[in-house]
């Protein structure tokens, strides 16, 4: 007697330590809201990963590499649609409806290298929505409404090498906004409500942008006003 009970209870503790073994060797679980990202991005998401949409997992997502959600009548963005996509580097979704963007939409994105948001709607931009964009090189704004940028907007943003905020209702830039730019080569601002940049966006580096291209292909100097 005593016996078949040590033997059950050993089978039973194995059966226990296989369960859990299997547990852990299981592939992570679906993502539970990625059927609920804005349509748009899901089926551009489902293109890339070639699952279906009940079946898309984190592993999935990190090999994206690029996402064109240009002219898809994108009127709207999701907090968490671009979530657990650190592999992006390019993301494009410019000539949509967009005129706001959700806090924290880019914040998975640390790997991302191009992002166009160009010839949209964008009245404004939540504070650091591209802090966590530590490696981009391309940000391309122009063609959208807005009229204001924060001072601190572009600081964690300090790999850019071309920024395109051309044909937007700015009639100011803070003092400082690209003062940790230290990659710039080209700043296209054209068609905005100021006749030249302010010496005062650059801090109390003005020397070291003293030769940037006012847009790309072009290597004029640029043209700076005090206050």
């Amino acid at each position: 007697m005593k016996f078949t009970i040590i033997a059950a209870l050993a089978i039973l503790v194995v059966l226990i330590l296989f369960g859990a073994l299997n547990h852990f060797n299981r592939d992570s679980p679906p993502e539970e809201s990625f059927c609920d990202r804005t349509p748009q991005v899901q089926a551009e998401i489902l293109k890339k990963v070639d699952v279906d949409c009940d079946h898309v997992r984190p592993e999935h997502l990190v090999n994206v590499r690029g996402l064109d959600l240009s002219h898809d009548d994108v009127g709207s963005l999701k907090s968490g649609d671009f979530d657990n996509l650190t592999g992006l580097k390019i993301l494009d979704l410019s000539h949509n409806d967009l005129n706001s963007l959700p806090g924290g939409i880019f914040d998975d994105l640390t790997g991302l290298q191009t992002l166009n948001l160009a010839d949209n709607n964008l009245t404004s931009l939540p504070w650091g929505v591209f802090h966590s964009l530590t490696g981009l090189q391309t940000l391309d704004l122009q063609h959208n409404n807005l009229d204001y940028l924060s001072p601190e907007i572009f600081d964690n943003a300090r790999s850019l090498e071309t920024l395109v905020l051309r044909n937007n209702n700015m009639v100011v830039l803070p003092q400082g906004m690209f003062a940790k730019l230290e990659e710039l080569a080209y700043l296209d601002v054209r068609g905005n409500a100021f006749d030249c940049i302010p010496r005062e966006a650059f801090g109390s580096r003005t020397d070291d942008f003293s030769r940037i291209g006012t847009y790309p292909g072009e290597t004029e100097i640029i043209e700076l006003c005090s206050g």
